[in-house]
């Protein structure tokens, strides 16, 4: 987690989790046109580096009890 700067999602009400960083920037931008305000909603989206990757990060949520939403 450390590597892919996603620790902050250890902190999260929720987390959107896509497969890079331009797949969470798309994500973010999305939200700011439709005027969700993620950061107030303290929703983490986070680029994991591979779709690979996405079930480590989904028992990471499960584990702490975050509700969590995989684009792939």
């Amino acid at each position: 987690m450390r590597e892919h700067g996603t620790g902050e999602m250890l902190f999260a009400n929720k987390v959107i989790i896509v497969e890079g960083k331009s797949d969470a920037q798309a994500v973010s931008i999305g939200c700011q046109i439709s005027d969700v305000d993620v950061d107030a909603m303290s929703v983490s989206i986070l680029g994991i580096s591979g779709a690979a990757n996405l079930p480590d990060y989904a028992r990471v949520c499960n584990s702490l009890n975050i509700p969590w939403l995989a684009l792939s």
